[in-house]
């Protein structure tokens, strides 16, 4: 699963992996930034110029959870980036320094407390210890 949070749609990771039915792409990006003409992805969400922190980090407490509860990635990748920042005149957002530690904070919080956890410990001579004592 690709989790693309940069300020321009992920159409690069959207055009590779568009024939791949084993990963999700989802991007969520500015309608009217670069680039113009968008790739299709799994789910892009589109939003608006000046998309400040309350309305950007409402709409991904809504999807990020479900999707990765949904499609039950075995591996995450995630794309963050500061081009969502008010300061980036080229970005369009207008998420300040705490809005994007937020979100990534969220992010990262929700793919540790969601992704697939495994119940063996790796070998270790600790392990044998262990067995036999």
């Amino acid at each position: 699963m690709f989790v693309d949070l940069d300020v321009h749609q992920g159409n690069g990771n959207a055009s590779i992996m568009a024939d791949e039915p084993r990963v999700f792409v989802f991007s969520m990006h500015g309608a009217k930034n670069h680039p113009f003409r968008k790739q299709v992805s799994d789910l892009d969400i589109e939003l608006d110029n000046d998309t400040g922190d309350e309305q950007y980090l409402q709409i991904l407490a809504q999807t990020l959870p479900r999707l990765i509860m949904d499609f039950a990635p075995d591996m995450i990748f995630y794309q963050s980036a500061v081009d969502v920042l008010a300061t980036d005149k080229l970005g369009k957002f207008g998420l300040t320094i705490e809005g994007c530690k937020a979100r990534d904070e969220y992010v990262l919080l929700s793919l540790l407390l969601s992704h697939k956890r495994h119940n063996s410990l790796p070998a270790h001579t600790y392990t044998k210890y262990r067995e036999n004592h």
